[in-house]
């Protein structure tokens, strides 16, 4: 057997958007020139990342707050955007760096109303060898604050891996589900590693999961970002190298000087493998 390889960097980032953030009794949203500066501090800091694939989580879906992210990102990254259902005013995004990946096909969920929660999908090739495709999902489920919401946040994920395992039935690609699934070691955790049958790209390489990389509105610091993987055949994704941004920093606790957001992004490298028989 022989194998020809691509590298394929992903990360996935919560960046905690201005209608969620907490100043005092209030919303950051009311305040334009703090909202402002965070994003452009976090955008700048974004590019640092230097991913092919970034699939971002709590992106505002406020006119001024995308047309600051597309005149950041819009001349490198093919940008992908999912705003979440009814009066929700957040969404996802999947950013495509232009230069070494092509979207092929753009697709979306709903989960309706079970938490008016979305996913986005994207089918990429590599542009220097464009036999090499994977999809690549991106999604935030609900924060657990009662019982109702853990069973409902098992509910979207079975809905968004079979609607993946669907799409992808005739070409068999790998698959990554990134994003924050708002869980630790939980039955969404146990459904995509035991049932589903998924990897977690970041245990894969580091032989256990990120310990802190969201600190919540509790003040619980807790691993609840993941990129999950799964393979076929003919074409695999191999992880190579994880860790929590910034690499610098440990996983193990939360950085007091880390202001972008209360989640820190987790990045992967990934070999994008041919495999052909003889």
């Amino acid at each position: 057997m022989s194998t020809t390889n691509v590298p394929l960097s992903v990360a996935t980032f919560n960046i905690l958007a201005p209608c969620y953030k907490r100043i005092n009794f209030s919303l950051e949203k009311k305040f334009e020139d703090l909202y402002v500066e965070r994003a452009k501090d976090t955008f700048k800091y974004i590019n640092t990342l230097e991913c092919d694939v970034i699939c971002l989580q709590e992106v505002w879906f406020s006119e001024k707050y995308l047309n600051l992210l597309s005149s950041f990102f819009e001349n490198e990254y093919v940008i992908a955007k999912k705003k979440r259902t009814r009066s929700k005013s957040d969404g996802v995004v999947i950013l495509v760096k232009k230069s070494t990946f092509t979207i092929l096909e753009e697709k979306f969920l709903e989960f309706g109303l079970a938490g008016n929660r979305v996913a986005l999908l994207i089918k990429i090739k590599s542009n220097e060898q464009p036999e090499h495709r994977i999809v690549i999902a991106n999604t935030h489920l609900t924060f657990p604050h009662h019982t109702y919401d853990v069973n409902m946040r098992l509910t979207q994920i079975q809905k968004l891996q079979n609607w993946v395992k669907n799409y992808n039935q005739e070409e068999h690609l790998p698959i990554i589900i990134a994003g924050d699934l708002n869980g630790v070691n939980d039955n969404v955790y146990n459904y995509m590693t035991k049932k589903a049958k998924y990897t977690s790209s970041f245990k894969k390489c580091r032989e256990r999961e990120a310990r802190v990389t969201h600190f919540t509105h509790r003040k619980e610091s807790v691993g609840v970002d993941f990129l999950f993987l799964k393979n076929f055949w003919e074409i695999i994704c191999k992880p190579i190298q994880a860790w929590v941004e910034p690499k610098e920093l440990t996983d193990k606790v939360w950085p007091e000087n880390f202001n972008y957001s209360d989640h820190r992004p987790v990045k992967v490298n990934f070999s994008l493998e041919i495999i052909k028989k003889k």
